[in-house]
């Protein structure tokens, strides 16, 4: 056996308890005894602000709260350290969602077409107990402007193999090599491959698949990562793509290389404007 080997895009929701002042802190602590006075993401629809499309770009998600204690949520907003509050509500279960241009009305001097790729709005979760008690949650949106991604799937792929590195068997490999890959999204535009050769591991070494090789998009803009089970680094580059079938030679640091067609069967298509740094 060998011993060897797309935009901001995001949202994430941090678990930080911050605790209000109150100058009594029989005050302070009363709401937290009852163990239900922080507010929950119960649905997140929408979680960047797509640069591509900023003029109609927004985040959208729900949020309740047990309202036996709490007598009220506020949505506040930070962007660059500039604080501002989008609205107070006492009805829960409520849907927030905010737009782009919404986001940065209030902030003198700023437009959407001054928002930039990586840019962060962050949004807190603030509870009015009964008591008249506010509290900063435990919820914290972070939602950046970024690029929408979907290259996520399962793709049949269709492999030429061209090169085998020393010690495997080219003639095992009767082109073209068949069968299905998964793009697995794991984080907003970051995606695992399930075999990085596709297929010619199997076909020319008798292996499992090549595991452990990423991809990350950024506004169509794709970078390979990781490395394989043996820490073979791969590179990637784009023959042809019409949107349909995406045509690439690969190939790692033990040379091993093919040329393979991913076809799309999900009813997506790669973007075209696809291209590999």
């Amino acid at each position: 056996m060998k011993n060897r080997f797309l935009n901001s895009s995001i949202i994430s929701i941090g678990i930080v308890l911050v605790f209000g002042c109150s100058t009594n802190q029989d005050d302070l602590m009363q709401p937290f005894e009852t163990g239900t006075v922080f507010p929950e993401i119960t649905e997140v629809n929408s979680s960047y602000f797509d640069i591509l499309d900023v003029e109609n770009a927004y985040i959208d998600f729900d949020v309740t709260v047990d309202t036996e204690v709490a007598e009220s949520i506020t949505i506040e907003k930070t962007y660059k350290g500039h604080k501002t509050e989008i609205g107070t509500y006492t009805s829960v279960p409520v849907n927030i969602k905010v737009t782009a241009e919404q986001a940065v009305a209030d902030i003198d001097g700023v437009s959407v077409n001054d928002l930039a790729l990586g840019d962060v709005f962050l949004f807190e979760v603030i509870v009015t107990s009964k008591s008249g008690l506010r509290t900063r949650s435990n919820v914290i949106v972070n939602a950046p402007v970024a690029c929408k991604s979907e290259l996520s799937g399962t793709f049949d792929f269709s492999t030429v193999v061209t090169g085998v590195g020393d010690g495997g068997d080219i003639d095992g490999c009767n082109n073209p090599v068949t069968g299905e890959v998964t793009f697995e999204e794991d984080g907003a535009g970051f995606y695992r491959v399930s075999d990085a050769t596709f297929g010619q591991y199997d076909c020319a070494w008798g292996d499992t698949p090549a595991d452990g090789v990423t991809l990350t998009d950024v506004c169509n803009t794709v970078t390979v990562g990781g490395s394989d089970q043996y820490g073979l680094i791969y590179t990637f580059v784009i023959l042809s793509n019409d949107g349909t079938n995406l045509e690439l030679d690969w190939s790692n640091d033990y040379g091993d290389a093919g040329t393979t067609v991913l076809t799309r069967t999900d009813g997506s298509t790669w973007p075209l404007e696809l291209e590999i740094e």
